[in-house]
């Protein structure tokens, strides 16, 4: 699943935004796995919207799967997520 994340403000500003155009996270994503309670809910086919209160632990998830990451890729597009 191509997986594109933004960050923006409430009257939709954008600041920041990654993109996995070549699936490098789809072996990894945590689909349904929930030792991943908030990455595991992101819909593949629409958006997924957290708030202020939930990014620390998107966060710590984050962290989690570039411990994990088996290759450089994804490991660069993970801490681009996570700053």
């Amino acid at each position: 699943m191509p997986i594109k994340a933004m960050l923006q403000a409430v009257d939709g500003r954008k600041y920041a935004e990654v993109v996995d155009p070549n699936y490098f996270l789809a072996d990894i994503w945590p689909c349904d796995d929930r030792s991943f309670p908030l990455l595991q809910h992101i819909d593949p086919y629409g958006n997924t919207v957290f708030n202020g209160l939930q990014m620390p632990e998107v966060q710590k998830g984050l962290d989690i799967l570039i411990s994990n990451a088996s290759n450089h890729e994804q490991k660069a597009i993970l801490t681009e997520f996570g700053t």
